[in-house]
């Protein structure tokens, strides 16, 4: 099968926003799931992409197509992935994004693209992912814009929700 989480699965309680039980609505804002794990420093029992597959996966270290970009390109990632198990899968790669001088007002990383692909028993593919560098940019409050920061951008990438695994830095021509 196919099927990977959405969303992370908390390892206990405690890694949960406070809820009450009694309250006629909920507000949720950006320090949810993977991100109130990264400001939190805790890891989730499963990361979002986590899959189940009954095959063991493996894959060699992604790596970043292109370190310097125009505006109006994308962000490309590829990785090697081999099925060493005795099932049919499908791995997701999953991209996150953030920069790379946060001060911790902003998340660290924001989940930015993905891909899958299936692979058969004693297959290996190289799978690719990306999203567009535009879908790197921020709002900029005071303007009422959003601003494309020239960079550096840190990129990270995930197999089927592995812990995210930082490949390197980004950086967008003005």
């Amino acid at each position: 099968g196919g099927g990977h989480l959405v969303a992370c699965i908390p390892r206990d309680e405690d890694d949960l926003p406070p809820f009450d039980p009694d309250s006629s609505h909920v507000a949720y804002d950006r320090w949810f799931d993977y991100r109130r794990y990264d400001r939190l420093g805790r890891t989730p029992l499963f990361n979002i992409g986590h899959g189940s597959a009954q095959t063991v996966l493996r894959s060699k270290a992604g790596r970043i197509v292109s370190d310097t970009l125009a505006p109006d390109a994308d962000v490309e990632v590829r990785a090697v992935i081999s099925n060493d198990g005795p099932c049919t899968a499908e791995p997701l790669l999953t991209l996150f994004a953030g920069r790379a001088n946060e001060d911790g007002s902003r998340e660290r990383r924001s989940l930015r693209g993905f891909a899958k692909c299936e692979i058969a028993p004693g297959e290996s593919k190289e799978l690719a992912a990306r999203f567009p560098a535009t879908d790197l940019a921020l709002f900029d409050v005071a303007s009422g814009e959003w601003r494309l920061e020239a960079g550096p951008h840190r990129v990270w990438a995930s197999i089927s929700g592995t812990p995210p695994s930082l490949l390197g830095e980004v950086r967008v021509r003005p």
